[in-house]
């Protein structure tokens, strides 16, 4: 697979020439400019013949919650996902609506060809523009005045306790999809992914779970840096990707704790099987 300068190539097992007795089968490698760059692994659960990667979070042994991950939804059959990379966060259906209301706003005063609302009423404009009560506009403008002073740190969301509050939240399906968002900067040839957004709440694999230690043995025999571990969907024909960093000190007890369990076993399995295989020969030309 190729896009741009990056191609996704698949080999069988690769054998490390300083350390022989080690091995790794990768499921790609991703190469730039002719050189390799990310180790791609890909995982494809039971589960996601039933389940979307947004739910990945809570069936699936080898992920945990985590307040902070880097990882990405590739949408191969979906649209209306938008990223303000200016902003850097994701644009859920509430900013959209606030931004279509000032665009035909905009737009119906290009088409009377002067302000609806004169200039110098700044406030009510951005109340007529945006859809949002004059009131919320002031006080949002009294916090900015605050911030610019110094006096408070940056916009602050209020913490309001609801009694008895029966309700449900309807959620679309942007707002569903992006309740597990967050992000990591990559260019592989086949998804789109955005850049971290460490606000939104996600997952990280395990590092107690045999999936971790594949990844950085893997890296530590392709000298490679970074993961991508892909979690597909059959269902939704989408995907979870986390961006896996190589862990050095993990990645040399492994290959330390292998390497002597070879040393321990199988090396003296071998020596003990033809020391018995010499003296039962030596045993047969003496008898």
């Amino acid at each position: 697979m190729t896009l741009n300068s990056e191609e996704v190539y698949c080999y069988c097992l690769m054998v490390p020439k300083q350390l022989n007795w080690l091995g790794f089968s990768p499921g790609g490698i991703v190469f730039k400019d002719n050189k390799p760059i990310k180790l791609l692994e890909i995982k494809c659960p039971y589960s996601g013949l039933t389940d979307g990667p947004e739910m990945f979070c809570n069936k699936l042994k080898y992920l945990v919650q985590a307040s902070v991950c880097r990882m990405a939804f590739g949408l191969t059959m979906r649209t209306g996902q938008l990223y303000c990379l200016s902003l850097n966060m994701v644009l859920d259906s509430k900013s959209r609506k606030i931004i279509n209301s000032i665009l035909q706003f905009m737009k119906r005063e290009a088409d009377a060809g002067a302000p609806m609302i004169p200039f110098s009423k700044v406030q009510q404009r951005v109340s007529a523009a945006t859809g949002i009560s004059l009131r919320t506009i002031n006080r949002v403008a009294k916090e900015g005045r605050e911030i610019e002073k110094g006096e408070k740190p940056s916009f602050s969301t209020p913490n309001k306790i609801r009694k008895n509050r029966k309700s449900k939240v309807a959620l679309d399906d942007f707002d569903k999809d992006s309740l597990c968002l967050s992000s990591a900067h990559t260019q592989m040839p086949f998804y789109k992914s955005w850049p971290v957004n460490s606000k939104n709440i996600g997952v990280q694999l395990k590092q107690r779970h045999q999936y971790y230690g594949q990844i950085q043995l893997g890296l530590a025999i392709l000298n490679l840096q970074v993961c991508d571990f892909v979690v597909y969907s059959a269902k939704s024909n989408s995907f979870l990707k986390l961006e896996i960093p190589f862990d050095e000190k993990f990645a040399s007890n492994l290959i330390l704790a292998i390497t002597k369990k070879i040393l321990h076993k199988y090396v003296t399995y071998f020596v003990q099987k033809t020391e018995e295989d010499y003296f039962n020969i030596l045993v047969y030309y003496l008898l």
